[in-house]
């Protein structure tokens, strides 16, 4: 199985797929991974929540945006960090049933901190919307590159094991958190009878 990673390297203007087919390329993509992802810019004029990186194992190369819907891996593990702060955070899902099925979870998972922070460490879930991670999903960087390196090191798109996961969705949220989110004068209420 080949490692994909779709993210932006260094000086690079936008995002593109990168490879690891042995340990040490794979090693080296969570490292630039880890260095490289921008977080938050709070004294940016503009909106700029930060980056993600998106880490899934397939049978072939992904080259191009739009690939991975193509050609459907099993399962993506999605990884934001916020240097700053040194937390970061992760999301697991599953497309194939194989996964789904034999793990005996859920479709989304998000990482669970059992002893959160008091703060919020402002980790982007979601750059495009923005959304940020709820400060019980986030956990130290040293966590989120170990989950990483396991990821790697097993080969099989399977859920980490070195830390806890709480039900969630794609935009970072957990299942069990009820919450508001306004952008832009628009309140977006994921509990209707809130």
């Amino acid at each position: 199985m080949i490692l994909n990673v779709f993210f932006r390297d260094g000086g690079a203007s936008r995002g593109k797929w990168h490879h690891g087919e042995t340990r040490h390329e794979m090693l080296d993509l969570v490292s630039r991974v880890m260095a490289n992802l921008a977080f938050e810019d709070s004294a940016s004029p503009w909106v700029s929540p930060g980056e993600d990186a998106w880490f899934c194992f397939a049978e072939t190369r992904y080259e191009n945006e739009g690939d991975e819907i193509a050609r459907r891996p099993t399962s993506f593990l999605r990884v934001s960090v916020n240097r700053s702060t040194q937390f970061g955070a992760l999301i697991w899902f599953a497309e194939g049933e194989p996964l789904r099925d034999s793990d005996g979870y859920g479709d989304i998972w998000v990482s669970e901190n059992p002893v959160p922070p008091s703060f919020d460490p402002r980790v982007v879930a979601d750059p495009g919307f923005p959304t940020f991670h709820s400060p019980r999903s986030t956990i130290q960087v040293s966590e989120v590159e170990n989950a990483l390196l396991e990821f790697c090191r097993a080969g099989t798109g399977r859920r980490p094991q070195s830390i806890q996961w709480a039900e969630g969705d794609l935009a970072g949220r957990r299942a069990d958190e009820t919450r508001s989110d306004v952008v832009d004068g628009i309140c977006f209420v994921d509990d209707p009878w809130a």
